[in-house]
């Protein structure tokens, strides 16, 4: 089993933008990728902030609504 530092799941969603591949661009399905390494223990688990601020960079996808309210106190 590896002991090293795992990538950081911030990282690891840069990558796979940067590789350009159409489905994992951007996305749910980059997300949910990510998502499943970190559950695998391939990388870090995402912090609070990271998905918060991927959240917010995508804004279409329904989630924003969701951090508004939390903002507001409802």
């Amino acid at each position: 089993m590896y002991e090293g530092k795992l990538p950081t799941w911030s990282s690891t969603i840069a990558l796979l933008k940067s590789l350009e591949i159409s489905s994992f661009k951007t996305g749910l399905t980059a997300m949910q990728l990510v998502n499943t390494l970190s559950i695998s223990n391939v990388i870090q688990m995402p912090s609070v902030i990271e998905m918060a601020e991927w959240i917010a960079d995508n804004p279409k996808l329904g989630a924003v609504k969701g951090l508004k309210a939390c903002q507001d106190g409802h």
